[in-house]
């Protein structure tokens, strides 16, 4: 038992937590590019579970909910271990846009495993591999939009060689508890084999979600509710994974959805949402109206974005400037959507 300078007894951290910081390469401009490994060792074998954030640069919403994860994780009494990594593509964080800012074949991140070649993002996605997709038995990605742009949907892979990283993979969506769980094939459409999900599905079998809540730049309380269900939605599959103690307590209702649809402007303006970010994940109707892009000039409207069908919004922007194809509104739609039928589990 140990005590602080006042005579009362200190609270020991329950998990051993380290921080590895690997380097990478030295850029042109000679900064160091390096990638920082978070691990939680907790006191009990058990399994390994990555959570890897910001693979994407502009998507940096879910520093924080790492950074309060292992906050929260220090007084868990947790079973194996947790590798976690809060900036994935720290160049790209660095400059704050999607993918490294030079001229290789595979800017992006999450379409360069396993990491063959020299370029920055291929060096990070082969030490990725090393050191995190070789020790670990699950995986969650944590993935939101740029700033402005929130989404709502915990997405796993139906198209993994192997049936049961599939069925291992949507048991850990329906854990979370987002009520939207996206049903797709990450291996052969998008966003494709060689994205961090589908390269470890189907090259060395981790069942893996990706988590997709929130997004910066909205109301500060908003923002803090979609922190808290990342929080919880995450011990939940640890207790799934027999990782923390406890029930799972269910979650309705939640849907299995296989098909989504982009309502994004085709033309350039600014961007006139008319629905709200309180509205994330709410139902929509066929053909209602979402928003508006106005020409900036001449003030006229450009383009109406409305609902192409029946069913949830699942990513929404707030007002500002966007470019054609750029993230606006998405819907999931109730088109052959399946209820999960819920019930509380056990840990094994």
């Amino acid at each position: 038992m140990a005590y602080v300078s006042d005579g009362s007894v200190a609270t020991m951290p329950r998990v051993n937590h380290t921080i590895q910081t690997l380097p990478i390469t030295v850029d042109l401009n000679g900064g160091r590019v390096a990638l920082t490994i978070h691990e939680l060792a907790g006191q009990v074998d058990g399994p390994t579970l990555a959570i890897v954030s910001t693979v994407h640069g502009n998507e940096w919403f879910y520093i924080e909910v790492v950074r309060r994860l292992i906050a929260e994780l220090q007084g868990e009494a947790v079973r194996g271990t947790v590798l976690l990594v809060p900036v994935a593509n720290p160049t790209a964080f660095g400059q704050i846009t999607r993918t490294t800012p030079d001229d290789s074949d595979t800017p992006d991140l999450n379409r360069a495993f396993p990491g063959r070649y020299s370029s920055i993002t291929e060096r990070l996605a082969a030490t990725i591999e090393q050191e995190i997709l070789t020790r670990s038995q699950y995986l969650i990605q944590y993935d939101c939009g740029p700033w402005g742009w929130a989404i709502n949907e915990v997405m796993y892979g139906t198209d993994y060689p192997d049936p049961g990283v599939v069925d291992a993979s949507h048991a850990m969506a329906v854990a979370y508890g987002c009520p939207l769980i996206r049903a797709a094939k990450l291996v052969t459409e998008h966003p494709g084999s060689r994205s961090l999900s589908g390269y470890a599905g189907s090259t060395y079998r981790l069942p893996s979600i990706l988590a997709e809540i929130g997004g910066s730049g909205f109301d500060h309380a908003i923002e803090e509710g979609w922190i808290e269900a990342n929080l919880m939605g995450t011990k939940r599959v640890m207790q799934h994974l027999g990782m923390l103690e406890g029930p799972i307590t269910p979650v309705a209702p939640q849907y299995i959805c296989p098909v989504r649809a982009r309502v994004n402007p085709t033309a350039g303006g600014m961007l006139e949402a008319h629905i709200g970010q309180e509205k994330l994940g709410a139902e929509v109707h066929k053909d209602q109206l979402l928003g508006l892009v106005r020409d900036p000039y001449t003030l006229e409207v450009l383009e109406e974005l409305r609902s192409p069908g029946d069913g949830w919004l699942f990513y929404l922007s707030r007002s500002k400037p966007v470019r054609p194809g750029d993230f606006a509104m998405g819907v999931i739609l109730r088109e052959g959507a399946i209820e999960v039928k819920n019930r509380e589990e056990k840990n094994a």
